[in-house]
């Protein structure tokens, strides 16, 4: 696969959405993911994008959260859960990133602003993470603005839309 988006549960306990671009259109689904399974599948694609704060922030909001916000509001890293999803996210894009995978981070709020999608996702968390794949999609094509430090975060630069359709399975 080119492209994997990810959306990122804090818990391993909970779903987390995953979406995988291969040339076509966007095949995604959700699961409950331990850290094994997750760095399965991404270590399988060229670039990783990630709904999830992957870098620390000094005080409730990081210098790329100003991008986000531009588009739509984003949720300080302050609160309980937040450092949670933050402390798993920079675990696995290390990870990730140690193994050469290009990974980036993005906020499917401001990227729904841009892109829309074609077709039906079985639940919001692979519908979040078909829009991370997107955003993927964007910068495999050249359609991305990047911004900010290792592991960079993305959005798309313009409007697209996307074909998506449910994975009845996950992948082996």
């Amino acid at each position: 696969m080119h492209v994997l988006g990810i959306d990122l549960a804090a818990s391993p306990d909970n779903p987390t959405g995953f979406a995988a671009w291969s040339g076509g259109a966007i095949e995604c689904w959700s699961e409950p993911a331990d850290d094994r399974r997750v760095l399965s599948l991404a270590s399988r694609a060229r670039v990783v994008v990630i709904d999830a704060p992957l870098t620390p922030a000094d005080g409730p909001f990081r210098r790329r959260d100003e991008r986000f916000r531009e588009l739509a509001p984003v949720l300080p890293l302050t609160l309980p859960g937040m450092r949670r999803l933050l402390e798993r996210g920079r675990r696995l894009a290390e990870e990730l990133l140690e193994r050469g995978v290009r990974v980036y981070e993005t906020f499917p709020r401001a990227a729904e602003r841009l892109l829309s999608l074609r077709g039906e996702a079985p639940d919001e968390h692979a519908r979040d993470a078909a829009l991370c794949c997107g955003v993927g999609v964007a910068i495999v094509e050249g359609w991305a603005e990047t911004f900010g430090r290792e592991p960079r975060a993305a959005l798309p630069v313009r409007r697209g839309t996307l074909r998506v359709r449910a994975r009845s399975a996950p992948p082996v």
